[in-house]
């Protein structure tokens, strides 16, 4: 039984959840307890299972803040596109007043035009141009 488990104890990684990995420790754990004076004979540190036993545990509580990082930050996601959805819309009704009130003042239309466009947006449709690798010119 011992080597069945260890065998099945390979540490978690791209291929799949933390579950089978921890679920395979604890059976090792066990067995291991069931075990404990015979192993402590043989060499083991007494202190050895409850040693791993807290790995496991700290483990599982690094796992669970993996996993509710993950889904906060697909939820802070979600919240941005809907602000930024948002902001879009105020921006045109903002831009629609704007062209009205301000329109036959070439000088100012052309400041608003400056203002809200913002860096990487497209223009006309467009996507604006990348400047060449290696193109990188020092500030004055």
């Amino acid at each position: 039984m011992w080597r069945d488990n260890t065998r099945a104890a390979s540490p978690p990684g791209a291929r799949g959840p933390d579950t089978a990995f921890v679920t395979s420790v604890k059976a090792i754990l066990a067995a291991g307890e069931g075990q404990r004076d015979l192993l402590v004979k043989a060499g083991m540190a007494p202190t050895l299972l409850e040693d791993l036993a807290k790995m496991v545990s700290d483990f599982e509580a690094a796992s669970e803040a993996a996993r509710t990082a993950r889904r906060d930050h697909i939820g802070a996601r979600a919240d941005l596109e809907v602000i930024t959805a948002e902001l879009v819309e105020q921006v045109k009704l903002l831009d629609g007043i704007t062209r009205y009130r301000f329109g036959n003042d070439p000088e100012l239309m052309a400041e608003w035009k400056a203002a809200r466009q913002l860096l990487g947006q497209a223009r006309n449709g467009q996507a604006p141009p990348t400047p060449p690798a290696g193109d990188v010119k020092q500030a004055a």
